[in-house]
């Protein structure tokens, strides 16, 4: 490597770490700012190669896209329409039985002690099982309602995420309507001869996402189905708004799985310990399908990251920003990663 490139190289990366040491310093304004960009790529993601299609078939690019935007629309109405008034109704139910759940632990609580106490153990046993058991019940109790409040308090979020849904359709339109020009004035500011590697990462960085966007919704989609109609057959309450938080809970890799499926442990252990095991039961077979099945086919392989990696990767982003950052863990390392190879490939 000459002189030359080493400084290039050198530049490159450090405004690289530059770029995420200001990411991560202000990283609730830019989450806050950048949601309707975000929502707004989304979109024009799913709808830009329906647009092309409907281009060759003769239709002017606007009137594809406005065609699109009518459909997407009347299925967003539908879906508020016979939708949004059962998770309401499921919500406000929850919120009405938050006390009688709280009473029912308490109870079965309470009778677990009494027959400890009953029974014939030594006293030092005894002492040693409610001082141990208290903890961690009082740790499992916080746990659990304090989920269920961020779940309740998550839903009354709904109109920060329409209005951001508003503006993220709004931009979602200039996106596919003037990409080219986007992408003429963004290889402006790149020499001449690094703008064909700039196109090929601009490639990448584009099957990257299209992968991870499609995948992850479309699997979070067959999750949260699967798993609502699991708990409707069990006889769980609020099946519905579990299965809603079951799904959107699977895109957080790893975790994720566990928190959607700590609620509908917790609502059916009230029932009864064996529609609990039930409950978990189903959410093993749920997840085995998921990791076995459904994933590999849709998702797994495509972003090409090691299973350790993408679990330091999503650890990383979880740590510095939160929730969000563990679920975009995993796409912003195969960009940077992307990125990465092509700068290299053309330095060195």
């Amino acid at each position: 490597m000459d002189t030359k490139r080493k400084y290039i190289f050198t530049l490159f990366l450090v405004i690289l770490i530059a770029l995420l040491f200001f990411l991560y310093v202000y990283r609730s304004v830019f989450l806050r700012v950048l949601s309707p960009v975000v929502i707004g790529v989304v979109i024009a993601y799913f709808l830009d190669p329906i647009a092309k299609m409907l281009e060759k078939r003769g239709m002017k690019k606007r009137t594809a896209i406005l065609f699109l935007y009518v459909i997407f629309l009347s299925l967003s109405s539908i879906i508020i329409i016979f939708l949004i008034p059962e998770v309401t109704r499921n919500v406000e139910s929850l919120v009405d039985a938050m006390p009688g759940i709280s009473e029912a632990y308490n109870n079965k609580i309470n009778f677990v002690f009494e027959t400890i106490q009953k029974s014939k153990l030594p006293d030092s046993i005894k002492e040693s099982i409610f001082n141990q058991g208290k903890e961690y019940v009082y740790m499992i109790q916080d746990f659990l309602m304090s989920t269920m409040k961020s779940i309740i308090g998550g839903i009354g979020q709904i109109i920060t995420f329409l209005l951001n849904l508003t503006i993220g359709l709004f931009l979602a339109y200039y996106f596919m309507k003037d990409k080219e020009v986007f992408k003429r004035t963004f290889l402006n500011f790149i020499p001449s001869n690094w703008r064909r590697k700039a196109i090929q990462t601009g490639n990448d960085i584009n099957l990257i996402l299209h992968s991870f966007l499609n995948g992850q919704i479309v699997v979070a989609g067959i999750v949260g189905i699967l798993e609502t109609v699991g708990l409707f057959v069990i006889g769980i309450r609020y099946p519905l708004i579990l299965g809603i938080v079951g799904g959107i809970s699977n895109i957080i890799p790893y975790i994720g799985p566990i928190i959607g499926g700590v609620p509908a442990v917790a609502l059916a252990l009230i029932d009864s310990p064996a529609k609990a095991i039930i409950t978990v039961l189903l959410y093993v077979v749920v997840q085995q399908i998921d990791s076995i099945i459904i994933t590999p086919k849709i998702v797994e392989g495509r972003l090409g990251i090691h299973p350790v990696s993408s679990v330091i990767m999503v650890l990383i982003g979880g740590e510095f920003f939160g929730i969000i950052g563990m679920i975009l863990a995993i796409p912003f390392f195969s960009i940077l990663k992307a990125i990465f190879k092509r700068t290299i490939d053309e330095i060195v």
